[in-house]
């Protein structure tokens, strides 16, 4: 009894979000009122067509590059589930998008959610599509190497077009799941509309299964049967879901909560968030606060926030926390309902765009931290050999000659230099683990950028080991990480030269403004060396080479 009432509350809501949904969009199309949707469409696609990357980002962007040559699952090529439609319209679109692989990969995304803005404005009215227009993570998403942007598109296309052409909505439904299969909770919550509204759901289940059939079938004989990409799948998930994904065990539910908030308001929205009070974002935010408190006055708003609960639900527990741009489905919802308030919508909207410009612009211009240190390495170290997490996948692009491994920890690099060898011996600040580790190891480079561009990572260091005769551990590395942070230089910056005629551990900082450059050394509180026998570095020298200590 307790389920069935539930079911019939939920329906009962569902019909009354629809009603009201539809006969605002009805009455705008009948209007002539249309005229806006279209305009701000376009409005959409050229914005987000100036945000595009010109650089891979991160491990996912190098296996979409990779999948544009060779489509293979079990290289993670890219990886599971594959995303078929997107690296299919990718490599269709890819002799007008540029000579780049990141330029075929941002225009699918680039198109289709820059015209959603017509589908925001079918949904919730000119409020909501400026709120979508000018939101600082769902601006910088459409010009991402990803499939993100691509699936929000057709995710809100095919909740624009479930009462007027039911068929083609089921079928941008289906081509949803063929884009990001992770929208499952979403298209999920599109079903139940359809299913709720008692309209036309016949036509959206037979454009669902074709759309479902046309991208399945030929993932399924690409990955050489289904027993094979349930195999694929199962051994992808085990990984997602625990070793590496950052998915379910990964931080506490408190951590977990404080970073999802980050990443949907702060990230996204441009409100005021920890280290980010600006009279912008100041103002962005009372103006999202009062149009909330208005917009819950209406019954459409509120079920437009119910209804995005269960994609919420999964992306707290089944996505990775550190990555905000999974949030966007629920900040296109949020948005929705405060499209109700129109006037403090444009006040919001005006701010959000003076935010967002910057960022846009680093977007376009500037190569993430960690694919400015492959860039780097490859063209400073083409013969070394580098140890790393994610960073490693980068090199198989841009730079295929260095010999990229991935490690755990310190403990890996410190084997790999018992061997003996003469190749320079590389390894990022990425490198996870605990173990403890002493060796020797001297500081190259730091790669930074704002992290509302390329989230999580703010900055990434490089480090070249020298031998075992200094003790450090992996604890120094990581609490050096933010004065490293904060002394170093831009990717966009020159190279930067060691400094080796010096005892301690010293680098060259390079600023992107002036052609000068300093020396800099450890901080004070780092400043205590450990004393130990002079050893033969790697770099030839036989003086003691000292590093911070534990």
């Amino acid at each position: 009894m307790v389920v069935k009432a539930f079911f019939l509350f939920f329906r009962r809501g569902l019909v009354s979000l629809r009603a009201a949904l539809t006969a605002a969009s009805a009455a705008r199309w009948e209007s002539r009122d249309y005229r806006w949707g279209i305009l701000l469409g376009l409005v959409g696609v050229a914005t987000r067509l100036v945000a595009r990357a010109e650089h891979l980002e991160g491990w996912d962007g190098v296996d979409f590059a990779l999948a544009l040559e060779d489509f293979d699952l079990e290289r993670y090529q890219p990886h599971f589930p594959g995303y078929p439609v997107f690296v299919g319209l990718a490599r269709l679109l890819a002799p007008l998008a540029g000579p780049g692989p990141a330029d075929a990969l941002t225009l699918p995304g680039a198109i289709v959610c820059g015209a959603a803005a017509w589908a925001l404005w079918r949904l919730g009215g000119r409020g909501a599509a400026l709120l979508y227009l000018a939101a600082p993570g769902l601006w910088l998403v459409g010009g991402k190497p990803l499939s993100d942007g691509l699936g929000l598109g057709l995710l809100l296309f095919a909740f624009a077009l479930a009462r007027t052409r039911p068929a083609t909505s089921g079928l941008l439904a289906a081509l949803t799941l063929g884009v990001r299969l992770s929208y499952a909770p979403a298209v999920l919550a599109w079903g139940s509309f359809v299913l709720a509204s008692r309209c036309s759901y016949r036509r959206s289940a037979v454009g669902f299964g074709i759309g479902v059939g046309a991208w399945l079938v030929p993932l399924v004989l690409l990955a050489g049967g289904p027993f094979r990409l349930v195999e694929i799948g199962s051994r992808f998930a085990q990984g997602h879901f625990g070793r590496w994904g950052g998915a379910a065990g990964y931080l506490g539910l408190g951590q977990r909560l404080a970073r999802q908030a980050w990443g949907l308001f702060d990230w996204t929205l441009g409100t005021v968030g920890p280290g980010d009070v600006t009279p912008l974002r100041i103002v962005t935010t009372l103006a999202l606060v009062i149009a909330l408190v208005g917009a819950l006055r209406h019954r459409a708003a509120r079920l437009a926030l119910l209804f995005c609960l269960p994609y919420l639900i999964w992306a707290l527990v089944a996505q990775n926390p550190d990555r905000p741009r999974h949030l966007a489905p629920v900040a296109a919802a949020l948005i929705i309902a405060l499209g109700s308030a129109p006037r403090w919508c444009a006040l919001a909207a005006t701010s959000m765009v003076l935010t967002a410009l910057p960022l846009v612009r680093l977007q376009a211009t500037t190569p993430p931290p960690d694919t400015a240190l492959a860039m780097h390495v490859a063209r400073e170290w083409p013969g070394a050999r580098i140890y790393g997490w994610d960073t490693v996948r980068l090199f198989a692009v841009y730079g295929p000659s260095v010999d990229a491994r991935r490690a755990v920890s310190l403990d890996d690099v410190a084997r790999e230099e018992a061997t003996g060898g003469r190749t320079p011996v590389l390894f990022t600040s990425d490198l996870r683990g605990k173990r403890r580790t002493r060796h020797c190891f001297e500081l190259v480079a730091t790669f930074r950028s704002d992290p509302h561009v390329f989230p999580p990572r703010r900055g990434l260091t490089l480090f070249r080991t020298c031998g075992a005769s200094v003790h450090a551990d992996s604890a120094v590395l990581h609490s050096a990480s933010p004065w490293m942070q904060s002394r170093s230089f831009a990717p966009s910056a020159p190279s930067c030269a060691r400094s080796s005629s010096s005892a301690r551990s010293s680098w060259t900082e390079c600023s992107p403004r002036s052609s000068r450059a300093s020396t800099s050394f450890w901080p004070a509180r780092l400043e205590r060396p450990s004393r130990c026998w002079p050893r033969r570095c790697a770099a030839g020298s036989k003086a003691a080479s000292t590093s911070p200590g534990s």
